[in-house]
Parts: C-alpha cells; sequence; structure tokens
C-alpha cells in the first residue's frame, strides 16, 4: 500500500516560484520508492531542482535499492558536476549514466564520454556502449578515439565505432577551456 504526500514550499531563488515535491511511501516497508520535485514555471509544472541538492526524480525498487535519479533544472535535464541521469542495476550497481546540459547531451570529451551504458550481464565492468558529445553533437578528437563505440556485451570486443573529423572535432572543441591540445596539433590531425 502506498500514499502520496505533497509538500509545498515557496521558493524565492532570483525569482518567486511554486515548488511541489511529491514523495510516495510504501507504509509498509517504510520505503521511499519515489520522489518527483517540480516547479510552477511561466504557468507549467516541470521537474525541477537545484542539482546540488539532489535529483529532481528519484525512484527505488521495493527492497530500497536505487532504481533510478534524474536530475533537472527548470525542466530540462542539466548537471554540472555529474552524470544527469543515473540507472542502477538490481545490486545497486550503475548500469547507465548520461551527461546533461542544458536539456542536451554534453560532456567535455577529454572528461570521458556524456552517455556510458554497462549492460553486460556476464561482466558489468564491459562499458557497451561509450558516446561522446559536446554540446549535443558526437565529438572526440580523432586522435583520442571514435566519438560512438558499441562492444559486445559478452566480450567486450568492439562491434561499431565512428570518428568526427579533426576539422569537426576542432570548431566545437575550440572553446572549451579545458582542451588538452593546441589548435594547431588538432587541426593536424588526420581525419
Amino acid at each position: 500500500m502506498y500514499t502520496v504526500v505533497l509538500i509545498e514550499v515557496n521558493c524565492s531563488i532570483c525569482i518567486q516560484m511554486e515548488i511541489k515535491i511529491f514523495t510516495k511511501v510504501d507504509l509498509e516497508a517504510g520505503v521511499l520508492p519515489a520522489m518527483e520535485h517540480s516547479a510552477l514555471i511561466e504557468g507549467e509544472y516541470v521537474l525541477h531542482r537545484d542539482p546540488k541538492e539532489g535529483p529532481a526524480l528519484f525512484s527505488r525498487k521495493p527492497q530500497g535499492l536505487p532504481l533510478s535519479a534524474h536530475y533537472y533544472w527548470h525542466g530540462r535535464k542539466h548537471r554540472e558536476d555529474g552524470p544527469a541521469y543515473i540507472r542502477f542495476r538490481e545490486d545497486g550497481s550503475i548500469s547507465d549514466e548520461t551527461y546533461w546540459r542544458h536539456g542536451v547531451l554534453h560532456r567535455n570529451p577529454y572528461e570521458g564520454p556524456a552517455w556510458v551504458s554497462r549492460s553486460s550481464r556476464v561482466d558489468p565492468s564491459i562499458l557497451t556502449i561509450e558516446r561522446y558529445y559536446y554540446h549535443g553533437k558526437p565529438c572526440r578528437d580523432p586522435a583520442d578515439g571514435p566519438c560512438y563505440i558499441n562492444r559486445d556485451p559478452g566480450s567486450g570486443r568492439i562491434l561499431e565505432q565512428y570518428y568526427t573529423t579533426a576539422e569537426e572535432a576542432f570548431v566545437l572543441l575550440r572553446a572549451s577551456p579545458r582542451r588538452r591540445r593546441s589548435p594547431a596539433k588538432l587541426a593536424a590531425c588526420p581525419s
């Protein structure tokens, strides 16, 4: 048996907004299987919570282990210091994570992929999907490797891989404050 608890809070961070927190509680087990933070923004309730405070949407399995965590800011997936979406396995370990900024897949490719999936049941450490996105576009310096990688879940063998050209990577990464290579070296990379 579940009960839904609604908590309304008024928040005055920059603008006055109405915040609603929906919490679903399993009264028999004492487990909190779902929690949702929403805000009334421009006349519409959207998922919203300061990512530093935690996810806007969080769900648990009946046993209490986490199922998924979603970080939203003003209705868009967003988190600057970690993945904005995390999905967990039955044992509580992470199976999928994606990095989003203001509603688009984004992570500096020198920090790692924006989308990672560990869907192998044979070996959970195998990364079956790696995708590098920068401001919503596939991007990785070809000298560092492919921007899309698909692996066999059983063996970890690469099944598919795709590269961006050095010119595409240079255009997308030139404004990055954390790039490792100089523009001259990046432009000289083979396509």
